[in-house]
């Protein structure tokens, strides 16, 4: 493959493609979580990817924090139950910072460990990460 061909493809393809992303570890630390508390642990799913890919961009393009748009998401999800986590990655732009912030927020915390949902779309986004899981 040309190395431009291939400089064009990385840029391209989506940081949380890669194994080991930032989405990947933070999915980690969630399922950990879930399973310490007697709950299933979440697949990923490539449809709540874009949709979580699609509202961090717009809150990075807002600069703030929001769940506007989420009950079209929750339209687009094809599911019957979802919940969400907006995160501001700031002042440590780390997973375990997110997790950790997620998980000591009672209303964050409540949908990180809801029974009901089974599949998670991630992303993050110039400092602006979200979490939407689904039945």
């Amino acid at each position: 493959m040309k190395p431009l061909i291939l400089a064009v493809l990385l840029v391209l393809i989506p940081v949380g493609a890669w194994g080991g992303g930032f989405e990947d570890e933070l999915l980690s630390r969630i399922n950990a979580w879930r399973q310490e508390h007697g709950l299933v642990k979440l697949s990923r799913d490539s449809r709540l990817d874009g949709l979580a890919q699609e509202q961090a961009r717009a809150m990075r393009d807002a600069k703030r924090l929001s769940h506007d748009g989420f009950d079209n998401r929750f339209d687009r999800s094809g599911s019957r139950h979802c919940v969400e986590n907006a995160g501001l990655l700031w002042p440590e732009p780390t997973p375990k910072r997110q997790f950790e912030g997620w998980r000591d927020s009672p209303g964050h915390n409540e949908n990180l460990l809801d029974p009901d949902i089974r599949r998670a779309g991630l992303a993050q986004d110039g400092g602006y990460s979200l979490f939407f899981g689904c039945r």
